[in-house]
């Protein structure tokens, strides 16, 4: 799901047309149910994407050392790391990798939908105390 489309459909479900309040609490526990479903699956995107940096790190590191097996290069479409770089400075390296910075900014992506989501859920968990008090008079 793209952060945009989880932007829209915020939009159509977050209006509180005061003629259909009493409706509106009715729909909070789906609302919360379909965004915590989404948050869930984004979520665990988020974590699979951290875990794939982790290994894009390990092996950017064996490259950088010029000890990438051979099989792993023709896998990954790299030419082999002809420099002599010292083991302090493979993290700069790495850092500044495009494939790094790459997968830098999906995660980082990917965390911007968990964050909405949970701004969202904390939204619609207090919409109920928002509502009631309208239409109950109290």
């Amino acid at each position: 799901m793209k952060l945009e489309e989880i932007h829209e459909q915020w939009a159509e479900d977050c209006s509180l047309p005061v003629a259909l309040l009493e409706k509106s609490i009715s729909a909070v526990p789906i609302m919360h149910s379909k965004y915590l479903r989404y948050m869930s699956t984004e979520k665990l995107t988020l974590k699979k994407l951290e875990e794939d940096r982790k290994v894009l790190v390990k092996l950017k590191y064996d490259y950088f050392q010029g000890m990438l097996p051979e099989e792993d290069l023709k896998e990954q479409g790299w030419e082999p790391f002809r420099q002599k770089i010292l083991k302090s400075d493979i993290g700069m390296h790495i850092d500044a990798d495009p494939d790094i910075i790459k997968m830098n900014l999906k995660i980082a992506a990917q965390q911007e939908k968990v964050d909405v989501l949970e701004q969202i859920i904390k939204h619609i968990g207090n919409r109920g105390f928002l509502i009631r008090p309208i239409v109950t008079g109290k």
